[in-house]
């Protein structure tokens, strides 16, 4: 018997979705996203069907989600930052019967690689304690926060 878990189907098709991955100044990228407006009626729909009534601005932040959740499977690097959606002048509006297009870009963490360690020589000190390090200790953090005694004067 197999105790792995059978895999679900996703809920979204997102090999529907349309991702240019463009590298710009380095380290970043740009990703030119465009959901066709027959996955954008589906996901609506689907939606619906389950009692959500989803607004245009919550829409928005879907459709933005699951894209860019996709677009970085696709990118397939390590992000120090992560992606984030590029203003422009038409703000993203979702409207049924229409593809959902935005940009975004995220950054590529550099990999770094570190040099042999065995070069690099380890010191330990060794500090005896003692009563007089001990007393002295004592006696600057009395300077420092003060003493018990009340204030007179």
């Amino acid at each position: 018997m197999n105790d792995t878990p059978t895999p679900a189907v996703p809920p979204v098709d997102t090999s529907k979705i349309k991702i240019a991955i463009k590298p710009i100044e380095e380290p970043d990228f740009r990703f030119d996203i465009e959901v066709p407006s027959e996955l954008v009626n589906d996901i609506s729909s689907r939606l619906k069907s389950g009692g959500l009534d989803y607004g245009a601005k919550k829409m928005n932040e879907l459709l933005v989600t699951i894209c860019l959740d996709e677009a970085m499977v696709r990118f397939d690097k390590e992000s120090a930052f992560g992606p984030k959606p590029i203003p422009t002048e038409d703000a993203l509006l979702f409207k049924e019967d229409s593809p959902f297009k935005f940009s975004a870009i995220v950054d590529e963490a550099p990999l770094v690689k570190c040099k042999e360690v065995d070069s690099i020589p380890i010191i330990r000190h060794q500090i005896d304690v003692n009563d007089v390090l001990v007393s002295s200790e004592l006696y600057e953090q009395q300077l420092f926060f003060g003493t018990r005694e009340k204030y007179s004067g």
